[in-house]
């Protein structure tokens, strides 16, 4: 029986890979088309075409991001803090150069930034000890991620009920919330009580991913965003993304291969369309630009970040690994990205 257990997790974990990268991929592009209806003015008949609330790609998103920080630290605790450093430093230092040349040429800020923003920024500290800065819009959510990773060797070590005692808790405050738009709520640390349960409930599910109470809570999950504001959360779309997780289907090799590289271009849209289309729309709320430039021109710019920075420092980041944990005589070490 252990063995079979065994074998069905390693398959699982051969299979599910490509399908979170897809779906991380498919939540970005949510949540860009969405901002980009903050911009232009889009032709009738894409009006009708309900686009589902930024926020629920976010609860899907906080679910997959648990799921694959569980695997990253449970399958090699050494170096994990090294490991998302190198996965998201690259281009965030990328969204936070495209935001100030757009803050200093063509989107003043309506509200002069401070001191305090300006050193708190780099360090992940928006929506904690300092107000955010909008030009960077969607950060906020990576700020409280990175909280999240800094708990993770916490995380690991503690029992399932403790786990799901704080996802409880989290989950009753999100409620009590409302459940409405989390960003502007993401002040004093509140968004990461806000939003601990969907990534808690990701990491637990990693652990007991062949055990049915744990495929049925990730299935029952969207129960807590219905009835929500539909405008921010869908229930759809969390439904769908939980259910592509627990069933994720095989696919071949090729598909494989395409869907792991829309999700290594997942990040990169997610954290530079916002400075991009603020420097395309000079700061404003309506543009004349076609929509179709303003969804194409950010998804150009991950493509070419990711090759031209992201993809280049992390082999870099690999070289250097493996000379520093390279024994005299021994071959060198195999360094593992992380996952998105």
């Amino acid at each position: 029986m252990a063995i079979d257990i065994e074998k069905a997790a390693a398959a699982e974990e051969n299979t599910i890979w490509p399908i979170l990268a897809v779906l991380r991929f498919v939540l970005a592009m949510d949540v860009l088309i969405l901002h980009t209806h903050l911009y232009t003015l889009l032709p009738w008949p894409l009006k009708l075409i309900p686009i589902p609330g930024g926020g629920a790609a976010v609860l899907a998103f906080l679910v997959v991001s648990g799921y694959s920080i569980a695997h990253s630290i449970t399958k090699e605790s050494k170096g994990f803090y090294a490991r998302r450093i190198d996965r998201i430093y690259p281009m965030y230092a990328v969204a936070m150069a495209l935001g100030v040349i757009a803050l200093l040429t063509v989107a003043p800020p309506d509200k002069p930034i401070t001191l305090a923003q300006w050193i708190g920024t780099p360090l992940f500290l928006n929506g904690f000890f300092v107000p955010r800065v909008m030009i960077i819009g969607t950060a906020w959510l990576l700020c409280i991620e990175v909280l999240f990773y800094a708990l993770a060797p916490l995380f690991v070590k503690l029992p399932t009920k403790a786990l799901l005692a704080i996802s409880a808790v989290s989950a009753v405050y999100f409620i009590l919330l409302g459940g409405s738009n989390v960003a502007p709520f993401c002040n004093h640390g509140t968004g990461a009580l806000m939003l601990a349960w969907p990534w808690l409930l990701g990491f637990v599910y990693y652990r007991h991913k062949c055990e049915s109470w744990a495929k049925a809570m990730i299935i029952a999950l969207p129960a807590f965003v219905s009835g929500r504001n539909d405008e921010e959360f869908s229930t759809s779309i969390v439904a769908l993304s939980c259910t592509w997780i627990v069933f994720a289907p095989p696919v071949s090799p090729k598909a494989a291969k395409v869907f792991l590289y829309l999700g290594e271009l997942s990040y990169p849209i997610y954290i530079l369309h916002m400075p991009i289309l603020q420097m395309l729309n000079h700061g404003g709320t309506v543009t004349n630009l076609p929509w179709v430039l303003l969804i194409c021109l950010p998804v150009a710019a991950a493509i070419l970040a990711y090759h031209l920075v992201d993809r280049p420092y992390r082999n870099y980041a690999k070289r250097v690994y493996a000379r520093r944990t390279a024994s005299p005589g021994e071959p060198q070490a195999e360094y593992t990205p992380a996952r998105p």
